[in-house]
């Protein structure tokens, strides 16, 4: 008797779980969840002083668009599907309808609490500064009828044949919805007028979406989604400890290669090279641009509001530095079983100290470009002794602390 689709994804999903779990643990012990403790306990300060003293003129709705558009869009569908299922679940694709539900209530559910939580936290600020006649129940069921016309207009497009009209579609929908959640938001547009449009414009988009020739079902689509999810699982516990790692994903990322054509072309640079350009065109690289671009947004935000006389800001600055130089120690352990290491005459002996400067080169550009905007919002604001610290300490965790660690790293993995 075959197995039942619906019973496989349960199979699959407890595998999944199993198969992670032994590394969260190791994620505990590094001290991680305290910093994200932290980093919620600076937000919520920030966010009670910004509730009793909100600035006037202060742009509430674009915060709510900016808020609620991601999690409105964002629609995952983890499958657990495997690339060897184009063989040997697609002859049992007439099946698939029960399988693909039960990834629709698991991915679905999430969302949706996810969007009703950044609701609830967005909601004390829109009540305190704009005057509406909404009930929070209303605006949230509102949503949540949205949340689940979104969904099914992103399996449509997962369904799309060409990666093109997938991309215009995706395009199209954020920006759809973001108008659709600044006209629910804004005072001056009825609640009847913005209800009129949502279901004018959710029918004719979805009209739309039966032009572009479709999949009845997009194997590979959903299989490459899964691998991405399965790769940023790895790559944030690849942080803590070593795991078993996917293929990796090389970028060009043109405007950061000059970085690494400035080591020297010499022997005994060869793996400072290699890690460079490890640094720069792996998902790595990514990671990094987009904490760089996170941490000096939230800086120059802490900084301009003055959290706590500017040593809030300060400690959130840190924590950034903090976490860019975890994701950068994990560079140490891309290369730790290529076999072409031991097949090219490299200097072996030089591995160790070019992985250390790379990993503190980097960190410490990072924690500079982070630095600028956090200074600018503090400078503003006339607080210049936490401007000082923050670089200073930064400074010295960098030059004292992070080659010790990473050091401290690399002799680990190699006793094991």
């Amino acid at each position: 008797m075959r197995q039942s689709l619906e019973a496989l994804w349960g199979q699959r999903a407890r595998a999944f779980r199993l198969e992670i779990f032994p590394y969260l643990r190791f994620m505990v012990q590094s001290g991680f969840p305290g910093f994200v403790v932290l980093m919620i306990i600076l937000g919520m300060i920030g966010y009670g002083t910004l509730l009793r003293e909100p600035p006037a003129g202060f742009p509430t709705i674009l915060v709510g668009v900016i808020l609620l558009t991601p999690v409105m869009c964002w629609s995952p569908m983890r499958t657990w599907l495997h690339p060897a299922d184009t063989v040997f679940l697609m002859p049992r694709e007439q099946e698939m309808a029960g399988y693909l539900r039960r990834s629709w209530v698991y991915n679905g559910s999430a969302a949706v609490l996810l969007m009703l939580g950044v609701l609830a936290l967005f909601w004390p600020l829109y009540n305190r500064t704009v005057e509406h006649d909404y009930a929070l129940p209303v605006l949230a069921l509102v949503l949540v009828i949205l949340k689940l016309f979104n969904m099914h207009h992103a399996w449509r497009e997962r369904r799309m044949a060409w990666p093109g009209a997938r991309w215009v579609s995706r395009l199209v929908r954020w920006l759809l919805h973001a108008v659709m959640i600044a006209m629910l938001l804004d005072t001056d547009v009825t609640m009847g007028r913005s209800l009129l449009f949502l279901a004018a414009a959710s029918i004719t988009y979805l009209l739309w979406l039966r032009l572009p020739k479709q999949h009845q079902l997009p194997w590979e689509r959903l299989i490459e989604e899964e691998q991405a999810t399965r790769r940023r699982y790895y790559r944030f516990l690849g942080a803590f400890i070593d795991v078993p790692v996917l293929a990796q994903r090389v970028q060009r990322r043109g405007y950061l290669a000059w970085l690494a054509a400035r080591v020297p072309y010499r022997e005994s640079h060869t793996y400072r090279y290699l890690f460079s350009q490890t640094m720069i065109r792996a998902e790595l690289g990514g990671i990094l641009v987009r904490l760089v671009l996170l941490g000096g947004l939230v800086g120059y935000l802490t900084g301009a509001g003055a959290l706590l006389e500017g040593w809030g800001a300060a400690a959130a600055y840190l924590l950034f530095v903090f976490i860019v130089s975890v994701q950068a120690r994990s560079v140490t352990m891309v290369h730790r079983y290529s076999v072409w290491r031991h097949i090219y005459p490299l200097p072996e002996a030089r591995r160790q100290a070019s992985a250390v400067a790379v990993v503190q080169l980097t960190t410490a550009l990072c924690a500079i470009l982070m630095w600028l905007p956090l200074a600018a919002g503090l400078v503003m604001e006339g607080l210049y002794s936490a401007t000082a610290a923050a670089a200073v300490i930064a400074a010295l965790y960098v030059r004292m602390v992070l080659p010790r660690r990473t050091r401290r790293r690399l002799a680990s993995a190699e006793e094991e």
